[in-house]
Formats: C-alpha cells, structure tokens, sequence
C-alpha cells in the first residue's frame, strides 16, 4: 500500500512540475529586478528609519521549486543625522510555487538568506560606522503573469538577523573603536518584474 502511494505521489509531482515551474517562469533561467522596503527592529536601530531600494536577481527554475540569488541595496534616514545610512549585500532565495485554478495568479512561499554590511558617514561629526550583518527569513508572496516572459512579483520575508560589532572610525584622525553588536528582526517588502531569458 505504501509503496503504490509512494508511485502516484511521484507520477502527480512529475505530472505537476512542469506546470508550476511554467507559473514561475517558462524559461528555466530569469532575471528580477524589484523596488525594496527594508525595516530594521532591534535596540541598535531604533531612530532608523524603514529603508527604500533595490535588487537584482537571477533565478534557477527547473520545477515547482526554484532559487535566486542577487544584490540587494535600501538607503535609510537616521533620527538626528542628515547623512542617510545604507545597507548593500548579496542573498539566496528559494521558493516554493503552488499550481492553482487560476492561469494569471499564483502563490509561492520563500526564503532570504541575506549577508548586508551596514554603512553610515556622518559628516558633520565625522564619524563613519560600519558593521556587518546576516539574516534569515520566511515569506511568501503572488506571482502575477504578464506574458509568456514576464511576471510581476509581489512578496514579503519576515525574520531574524544578527549584526556583529560596530566599528567607529573618526575620518579626521583615523581612530577607530568598536561597539557590541545588535540581534533583532527584520521585514523585506518588495514589487517586481521577472523576465525569463
């Protein structure tokens, strides 16, 4: 009984792939690029606003599942300061879409696995801090088709990150000092255009 139940689930997995990978994207390899919102919580980042940007991806879709990896970018305000800080790294993002009654919708639920450094000058103290950081998420998102090539991408990761220490260096006399490092949580928001190749 086990092993019949274990052929039909292989057959309507084989059956069902090539549709779902096709919701992806026909093409087995895409490209993304998307506009980003990134919100930081946690004690270091309190003042530090919710941050505006961008990523560039290129996604592997060889079924149901399929796997991107790119650059991601986001600028924020910081209460107090007029120079803005930035967080720029690279990320790994699998995904699951699920085949439904609909030709044009199509749900997925995802990962981000981001490495960011973060970066703030402030100019008129003239003290840049720096640090590095990682994360986890777990998300999901809908995938809209636009064309045989094309598909909008609407998604949200929430999750877990960890910054090591900060460094603080005075660009006027070259000393640096360290600060202790921050955990926290974090939310990625984005809206994108895939294009298969």
């Amino acid at each position: 009984m086990r092993t019949r139940c274990t052929i039909l689930l292989a057959t309507v997995l084989v059956a069902v792939s090539p549709l779902v990978a096709h919701a992806q994207s026909a093409q087995r390899l895409s490209v993304q690029g998307s506009g980003l919102l990134l919100n930081l919580m946690g004690d270091s980042f309190e003042g530090t606003d919710a941050g505006y940007g961008f990523e560039a991806q290129v996604r592997f879709t060889p079924s149901a599942f399929s796997f991107g990896v790119g650059l991601q970018y986001t600028s924020h305000g910081v209460e107090g300061l007029d120079d803005r800080a930035t967080l720029i790294g690279g990320f790994f993002e699998p995904r699951y879409v699920f085949s439904t009654s609909s030709e044009s919708l199509f749900p997925y639920l995802s990962g981000r696995f981001y490495a960011v450094r973060f970066s703030n000058e402030n100019t008129v103290a003239q003290i840049k801090t720096t640090s590095t950081g990682i994360a986890a998420n777990g998300g999901g998102g809908v995938l809209v088709r636009l064309g045989s090539r094309m598909n909008a991408d609407l998604g949200a990761t929430f999750g877990y990150f960890r910054f090591g220490e900060f460094t603080f260096e005075n660009l006027a006399t070259g000393i640096e000092g360290t600060g202790e490092g921050n955990n926290g949580s974090n939310l990625v928001v984005r809206l994108g255009l895939t294009f298969g190749l």
